[in-house]
């Protein structure tokens, strides 16, 4: 923003700008104020400032810089300088101090003009001197104002020179960038950011900016910073030439942090995906289960298709109750299992190890079997004597296996089917395939028994919190 502004007065001798960062203790110098020093670069620190005003100068100055700093308000001073050839100068000090929202400052922004001459003529009034302090006012107060803005963005803004070398960057782009803002002058983007992503691909869009003073918008940028090690992060910028009556000198640049928003991208394409994914599986399903109802029970196929989708929908509910994505094994138990259990409480049991969890989709295809087992043992099995009892249980092996139990006995005498009717194909064949596991069925006379066994995910087999 300097380099800008500096066009303003470029062909008047004896000005020059400069900002002191207060926390780095770095300062910048426009080309003007190191020709007015004679230096080819500026000190190092405001105390090798102090060193090159005049000695009989300097306490006075370092006791108006502490009142400045402590006080709301702009400044004006007037000290004498030596140059390295000895040559002793006056020059006007003009400037404002910039401060953070706490009202801690952290930057000195400012004009120096050479005003030896005028200090020796002080007497002689002048049109032209009166217009030039006019002018150096209004240039001081504009820069100012475009560096308060330029350092309270809410977002990264940077500008380098035709060498694509660091001249100015805000804070909010320090920051995100995880090094000190006056480490960055004079460097370049790969000497600093090494870790980012493509910097032939950078470099050739500051090229076409430069060559054709085009813009370049909406460009993404990933890699890695000081700011995150090892964490990728991605941003959005817009590249923007930086102009002189002498054509293009450098490269301005927008940046914004879009590594959130990125992400909640993907999470919603990966979620759209698996949700056409469970679509299709539910789909598949309940035209399975259709099929089969209706050759096994082509006279109340409505209700027994009706009762196996109540069932899916139960599994369905948990998903909404419980962590995204998985059900714990005690309430899919409970929710399949409702109606045994209110209709013969004391002859079912349920038990389980501390609570395990499994993947929805599991969840949905085991709550199938569950219902069909149910109501088989109401009907058929062991719950419709009076005597008959139920146990059902479950528990995850130390290799991460699970393993569900179901135990009927003191029920009628049970026999294999003569047929494998579609509850027999559901809970033999259909659920062991669909959830990748293995099932037993035996047909003891004292009580039928099923055995499934199945693996955990591996990201949800650990207990709930």
């Amino acid at each position: 923003m300097d380099t800008a502004n500096d066009a303003q007065w470029a062909g008047i001798a004896g000005v020059g700008s400069y900002t002191w960062w207060i926390e780095d203790d770095a300062l910048e110098w426009s080309a003007g104020l190191l020709a007015l020093y004679g230096r080819t670069s500026p000190p190092e620190n405001i105390t090798a400032f102090v060193k090159l005003i005049h000695p009989d100068d300097r306490p006075r100055i370092r006791e108006e810089l502490e009142s400045v700093l402590a006080s709301d308000r702009d400044y004006q001073s007037e000290f004498r300088i030596l140059l390295p050839n000895g040559q002793e100068r006056i020059v006007l000090d003009r400037g404002v101090v910039l401060r953070d929202t706490t009202g801690k400052p952290v930057a000195v922004k400012g004009l120096e003009t050479d005003t030896t001459f005028a200090g020796r003529h002080a007497s002689t009034p002048s049109a032209d001197n009166d217009a030039f302090r006019a002018l150096e006012m209004r240039v001081t107060r504009a820069d100012a104002v475009l560096k308060t803005v330029f350092d309270a963005a809410p977002v990264g803004l940077g500008v380098w020179d035709r060498d694509f070398r660091f001249v100015h960057i805000n804070r909010k782009l320090a920051e995100m960038n995880g090094l000190p803002a006056a480490a960055h002058i004079g460097r370049t983007v790969q000497e600093m950011l090494p870790d980012l992503d493509d910097h032939a691909g950078i470099h050739e869009i500051w090229t076409q900016v430069l060559e054709t003073g085009e813009p370049k918008s909406d460009i993404e940028v990933s890699g890695t910073t000081p700011a995150n090690p090892g964490v990728t992060r991605h941003w959005r910028e817009h590249f923007f030439p930086v102009t002189s009556p002498d054509g293009v000198i450098g490269v301005a640049a927008i940046a914004e942090d879009v590594t959130e928003s990125k992400r909640a991208t993907q999470q919603i394409d990966t979620l759209l995906r698996e949700l056409n994914h469970r679509s299709k599986n539910m789909l598949t399903l309940i035209s399975a289960i259709a099929r089969q109802t209706a050759r096994s029970h082509p006279d109340d196929f409505l209700k027994h298709f009706q009762d196996r989708l109540s069932a899916m929908a139960a599994a369905q509910d948990l998903l909404l109750t419980g962590t995204a994505g998985v059900v714990d094994m005690e309430e899919l138990m409970h929710s399949q299992l409702r109606p045994v259990i209110e209709a013969a409480e004391a002859r079912v049991s349920l038990s389980g190890d501390g609570p395990i969890t499994i993947a929805a989709s599991k969840a949905q295809t085991l709550g199938l079997a569950l219902h069909e087992l149910a109501t088989n043992a109401m009907k058929y099995g062991s719950l419709s004597e009076e005597d008959g009892e139920l146990a059902v249980s479950w528990s995850l092996g130390p290799d991460g296996t699970i393993t569900v139990e179901w135990k009927e006995r003191l029920g009628p005498i049970v026999a294999p089917p003569k047929a494998r009717g579609f509850g027999t194909k559901l809970i033999e064949t259909m659920v062991p395939s669909l959830i990748d596991g293995n099932a037993v069925t035996n047909y003891d006379p004292e009580g039928l028994s099923w055995t499934l066994t199945f693996g955990a995910d591996p990201t949800i087999q650990s207990p709930i919190e």
